[in-house]
């Protein structure tokens, strides 16, 4: 118990973390709360009311959370990852923010159309709502982010170690 709480609750004492925990533990906080909207829609079709269904909705769980830790995966370096990390899960926070109350999909149009919105159309976005889902699913893990310490990481190939070092 005492574990958790110093992962959940990190302090000088707390040792690092990988890089690559972090990216996973991001993967999954996205897969699982930024898309609260997908596993509302999968839980409503009627196939997955079986326990094969139970297993196809966890295999998508799975296939979200891999996909979403590919490109973490490739930046999971000491002095990369908090941004990008951070990066992610506001864009996430704020995807299901509008997937959520307006009932849209994402997809390169709607991107598209988010970039070409202008400063009124903007105000007419932000609520209080807005504001709440962003600090619930970015603030509240980039808060844990920031504090949790990282160990140093090297890459698999560094010409000072020599090219057999890594076999």
């Amino acid at each position: 118990m005492s574990r958790l709480f110093a992962a959940l609750f990190p302090s000088r004492a707390t040792p690092p973390f990988n890089p690559l925990t972090v990216a996973a533990l991001t993967a999954v906080w996205i897969a699982l709360f930024a898309n609260g909207a997908l596993w509302r829609t999968l839980a409503n079709l009627p196939e997955t009311a079986t326990p094969r269904g139970t297993f196809v909705i966890a295999g998508f769980g799975l296939a979200v959370a891999a996909l979403t830790l590919a490109p973490l995966a490739l930046a999971a370096w000491r002095w990369t990852i908090k941004p990008l990390a951070a990066l992610f899960l506001v864009s996430a926070a704020l995807g299901a923010h509008f997937m959520g109350t307006y009932g849209v999909v994402l997809d390169p149009t709607m991107m598209v159309n988010v970039l070409q919105t202008d400063a009124r159309e903007t105000r007419d976005l932000l609520s209080p709502r807005l504001l709440f889902s962003v600090l619930l699913l970015a603030a509240l893990p980039i808060a844990w982010l920031w504090r949790v310490p990282l160990a140093t990481t090297r890459p698999p190939f560094s010409p000072a170690r020599g090219p057999m070092s890594t076999m």
